[in-house]
């Protein structure tokens, strides 16, 4: 869920899998920048339980930044 949004800027989610343990959570910050005409997006995500590292980066790499340049 949202815990901030500020729009054109920052949202910062708390965010889980169905499998991690009861109360697991990470923290998961996407940053926009403007430059030159140019939008930059920075994902940040904190929290990730350790043995779950790889396929958390590879959803995000995978399910999501690929579908994202697919569009563009």
């Amino acid at each position: 869920f949202t815990t901030e949004l500020v729009p054109g800027e920052r949202v910062v989610q708390r965010w889980r899998f169905a499998s991690w343990r009861t109360g697991a959570f990470s923290t998961v910050t996407v940053a926009l920048t403007e430059r030159s005409g140019e939008t930059r997006l920075h994902l940040t995500q904190v929290g990730v339980p350790e043995d779950d590292r790889e396929r958390t980066l590879a959803g995000w790499r995978d399910n999501i930044f690929a579908r994202i340049r697919g569009m563009f």
